[in-house]
């Protein structure tokens, strides 16, 4: 059992169980949360948003099995674009990085990508685009549920979420084009390559591939007989992350609630800095002490006497309130508890510092302030 901190109030630690309880609910909550998602995804393997890796409804693992099913080389890249050994034969998907960052030399290795020959397929908004080109095309929100190839490609109409269009400029192609006029992918060939951007990530989704022709229209966008390198690092997958890489993202957070919860309770319950608070309340000075010290004082100061007349008159005051006027005071100091050596000491004539005492007790006795 962890004794009581002594080192806060009552109230202190009243709150202090409060923020206690408080952290521990919001871990189990989030533990909660991560076993119903997990049950509810049917034993799915969860991740970003288009992780080839991903098997929920928002990736894109069903995209790369069937390219794998057409015999197409599938290259899932964990490492940074300066890392990976692109070639003039394939094609670097990069779908719904959002504004994952790319350094400058990344940047410059995808602009030799793509110059000499290479296939680069930006699925959703982004900047990526707009740091290899000028003039490029922009993303909105404004989509469409269904669009057309204005080239020939042998697919019919391609499913879409409503979600994304662009604001074509005229250095880019229209690739999709909805039947209202809305562009939804559109390409540039910069050098000897390609750039497509496509603006609705439907049909390379888990839960969109398999609509009308979205699986053959993604294939389509990604080109035939070229091997595709996924860009799987931008959605935090790395060689040789490490335990802590491997874990889920709601297990990592769990964990590092749960690390703050356990480093204050061990604040809480450790004692504070500086001195700590005592558990019984601290007292002055006994009045026996105090007058003892005053005694001394006034013997050097040779007002002992002076002390002492003071105290007995405000004693024999007490008791004749006690007794009455004109009553025999020895009896009344008995009755009140007083003991010998206090009457005599304030019925007589001394002035040490032992009457003193005995005068001062007495009072003490009389008002019932004795401590």
């Amino acid at each position: 059992m962890i004794p009581p901190s002594t080192t806060i109030s009552h109230e202190g630690r009243r709150l202090r169980r409060i923020l206690l309880w408080a952290g521990g609910l919001v871990v189990a909550l989030n533990l909660v949360v991560f076993i119903v998602g997990s049950s509810s995804t049917g034993g799915s393997v969860s991740g970003p948003s288009g992780s080839s890796y991903a098997t929920t409804p928002h990736g894109s693992a069903a995209l790369a099995g069937t390219l794998e099913r057409l015999g197409a080389d599938v290259i899932r890249s964990r490492t940074s674009l300066d890392e990976t050994a692109l070639t003039s034969d394939m094609t670097l998907a990069a779908i719904e990085v959002g504004e994952a960052g790319y350094t400058a030399t990344e940047l410059n290795v995808l602009d030799a990508f793509v110059w000499d020959g290479g296939r680069l397929v930006v699925v959703g908004p982004t900047s990526l685009v707009d740091h290899l080109v000028t003039g490029a095309s922009t993303w909105r929100t404004a989509g469409s549920n269904e669009a057309e190839f204005t080239r020939s490609s042998g697919v019919d109409t391609v499913l879409l979420s409503t979600f994304g269009s662009f604001r074509r400029t005229s250095s880019d192609e229209p690739l999709l084009v909805g039947p209202d006029g809305e562009v939804v992918a559109v390409m540039r060939d910069v050098g000897r390559g390609t750039i497509v951007w496509v603006a609705d990530g439907e049909p390379f989704r888990n839960r969109g591939i398999g609509r009308g022709d979205n699986g053959a229209a993604a294939v389509a966008l990604l080109g035939s007989g070229r091997t595709v390198v996924f860009d799987e690092f931008r959605h935090g997958y790395v060689d040789e992350a490490g335990l802590w890489g491997t874990l889920p993202s709601p297990v990592r957070t769990t964990l590092l609630l749960g690390c703050v919860v356990a480093l204050l309770a061990m604040i809480s319950y450790g004692r504070r800095f500086g001195p700590p608070y005592d558990v019984t309340r601290r007292l002055g000075p006994s009045r026996g002490e105090y007058f003892r010290a005053m005694a001394g004082l006034l013997q050097r100061a040779g007002a002992v006497s002076d002390a002492v007349g003071v105290l007995r008159s405000e004693a024999r005051r007490l008791l004749v309130r006690r007794g009455g006027e004109g009553a025999d005071l020895t009896p009344t100091a008995s009755a009140a508890g007083l003991a010998t050596s206090e009457i005599e000491a304030i019925l007589g004539s001394g002035t040490t510092a032992d009457d003193l005492l005995a005068v001062d007790h007495a009072i003490a006795t009389l008002t019932k302030e004795r401590q």
